[in-house]
């Protein structure tokens, strides 16, 4: 398990844990802290916390590179960016050597400096190495610069190399790759951005619509009980959250099934960044839901995803002790496979989890509009996207639930295109959401005339 431990950043105090995938809070009018992505060696390897990583030259922070960052995360990737503000060294190295081996695309942005920029080169020879042990996809952009001359470093590129050579000797073995990993990438199918080329932002767009179609994900999984609040709660929560943007997967068809629940509906929930569940009367009913909440709660422990619990009309305790409908439900399950079955102690196992987890309550007999706790809902994903927010509030008309686990959503993980799919007649629903994430980093940038160290 990664070990608890604590930064020092502006004289102020935070917790961060070592040992795995730092993600960069920004906390308005304090500073960004680090947060934990994955606590352990093998979800370290197997989860990949980032959409996309842009690896460009400083003096396009504030241009091409920093408008395209921002045009990812208004289209909800999550784009890892080095920002201002920290001192260089060797552990923040480390980060971003972690970054890219965590995100699934890396977008390379060679600029008239790039070669002269050592940290460049050596991210980018850490680019090809994921782009040849993990398939990672590397999308090149020229900018202002022709491919030929960064493929064959000539003129800016031969200049920059020259000194290169001056500086770590022509046979340098880190000189090599960075040939190497230059000529490599600059072969890949790119983009140009350069006079008589059109305008910047149709470029960025094209970037963006490549992402788009190379990245299929959902933002928010919905899970639910389709005959209780398919054409109402559910139905208003799905639009609501379409309407703000957020890719949302539904199982628009009920049909009829067993308990078993698809392979593409699975993918669904693996593809996903939030899952809600919205555990109502008759939830427990579904098999196909219960599974659903098994693959959606071993999602929080293998990728880190969140899960927030809407308790429609139904008490925690009700879910977690299994009483009442669910107490019906699930004797009804156990005469059909055995009350010590594996399957029946997993469903058991994952209505008591879910439970146990802080989220949103519309308690049964109490007369409240359920539109105020969608708004909420909304607001809450909204926030959590941005990467400013990671706990419930405490809505008036709905509080959260206070349990003996106090957890936080972000610690909880660790115990559009419209896609429709068919399973069961007892349905659940899906849905996805990634955060805006960043890392800092603040090697500082060298002139055309000199290389950093």
């Amino acid at each position: 398990m990664a070990t608890l431990a604590s930064m020092i950043f502006k004289g102020h105090e935070f917790p961060y844990r070592v040992g795995g995938i730092h993600t960069p809070i920004y906390d308005p009018g304090i500073v960004r802290v680090w947060k934990v992505c994955v606590s352990d060696k093998h979800s370290m390897e197997s989860e990949q916390c980032y959409d996309v990583y842009l690896n460009f030259r400083g003096k396009t922070r504030y241009g091409f590179a920093g408008t395209l960052c921002n045009a990812l995360r208004e289209k909800r990737f999550r784009t890892f960016m080095n920002d201002e503000g920290m001192q260089s060294g060797s552990q923040v190295s480390n980060f971003l050597l972690e970054a890219i081996e965590q995100s699934r695309i890396s977008i390379v942005v060679f600029s008239k400096d790039y070669a002269c920029y050592t940290w460049c080169l050596e991210e980018l020879v850490k680019i090809v190495e994921c782009m040849e042990t993990r398939k990672q996809l590397v999308i090149p952009v020229s900018y202002k610069v022709a491919p030929y001359n960064v493929r064959e470093q000539k003129k800016v590129y031969g200049e920059a190399f020259a000194r290169h050579e001056n500086k770590f000797g022509k046979d340098s073995e880190k000189v090599r790759k960075w040939r190497s990993a230059l000529s490599q990438v600059a072969k890949l199918p790119g983009v140009f951005v350069g006079s008589g080329s059109g305008y910047e932002h149709e470029h960025i767009q094209k970037i963006v619509e490549k992402v788009n179609q190379s990245l299929p994900r959902y933002d928010i999984f919905l899970s639910f009980r389709g005959v209780d609040t398919r054409y109402s709660f559910t139905g208003f929560l799905y639009y609501a959250l379409c309407r703000e943007g957020f890719k949302t997967f539904m199982d628009d068809k009920e049909l009829e099934g067993g308990d078993k629940i698809s392979s593409s509906l699975i993918k669904a929930i693996e593809a996903s960044r939030l899952s809600i569940v919205v555990l109502s009367e008759n939830y427990a009913q579904s098999q196909s839901c219960l599974e659903e909440l098994v693959t959606i709660l071993e999602c929080t422990k293998k990728k880190n995803q969140l899960v927030w619990p809407i308790f429609y009309k139904v008490e925690p305790t009700t879910v977690r002790n299994q009483k009442n409908s669910y107490g019906k439900a699930m004797t009804a399950h156990a005469e059909r496979y055995g009350n010590d079955s594996d399957k029946l102690l997993n469903w058991r196992r994952a209505l008591f989890e879910v439970a146990d987890l802080k989220g949103f309550s519309l308690e049964p007999n109490r007369s409240v509009y359920e539109f105020q706790l969608i708004e909420q809902i909304v607001k809450e994903a909204i926030d959590n996207d941005n990467g400013t927010y990671s706990r419930i509030s405490s809505p008036k008309f709905s509080q959260p639930i206070s349990n003996d686990n106090e957890n936080e959503f972000s610690n909880s993980n660790s115990s559009s295109n419209q896609n429709i799919i068919n399973k069961d007649i007892e349905d659940c629903i899906s849905i996805s959401n990634p955060s805006w994430n960043q890392i800092i980093n603040d090697d500082e940038d060298c002139s055309s005339t000199s290389i950093p160290t």
